[in-house]
């Protein structure tokens, strides 16, 4: 069982039509934490230890419901899933286009890099160490969104650390 702390961090993305244009993507934005992962499948985290993760955006014309829970991948093959991710500090800072160049997609969509964009800088105000898990949401009354939210996690038994 966890209980889940949610972080102030949403992605305007509307599946069918793509991301609310209003939100821009500045690719120069430095960076000091990402997502790596902690191989668990009883956690259902079948990503290797360490691995570089990612939040990716909903397929498009995909029915998601609300309050479904979202997988990260991995961000060297991009189908391996976790459903946690773990923030770790990086020693040297790094930009947006940077990470993504990292993760395989040195030309991204507009939607891939404001989902990266806006998880990275949800992360960047946690501490090293700390469990995340991805969920959608729907919000709006006339206009519909689905909206990623990422949340921190309290596991009630602890994980096992690699090492």
């Amino acid at each position: 069982m966890l209980l889940a702390q949610s972080v102030d961090w949403t992605a305007g993305l509307t599946p069918a039509k793509g991301p609310d244009m209003e939100l821009s993507v500045d690719f120069g934005k430095q960076f000091q934490k990402l997502l790596v992962a902690r191989f668990s499948p009883r956690n259902k985290c079948f990503v290797p230890d360490g691995e570089l993760l990612l939040a990716p955006p909903p397929k498009e014309g995909s029915k998601v419901k609300h309050g479904s829970s979202h997988k990260l991948v991995s961000g060297i093959d991009h189908r391996t899933s976790s459903k946690f991710g773990w923030v770790k500090s990086e020693e040297v800072a790094f930009t947006l286009i940077d990470f993504l160049t990292r993760c395989g997609r040195p030309s991204p969509t507009h939607e891939q890099a404001q989902v990266a964009l806006q998880m990275l800088d949800a992360i960047s105000r946690l501490a090293d160490g700390v469990p995340v898990a991805a969920t959608y949401v729907s919000r709006g009354v006339e206009r519909r969104r689905v909206v990623l939210t990422v949340h921190k996690v309290f596991f009630c038994q602890p994980l096992s650390s690699p090492g």
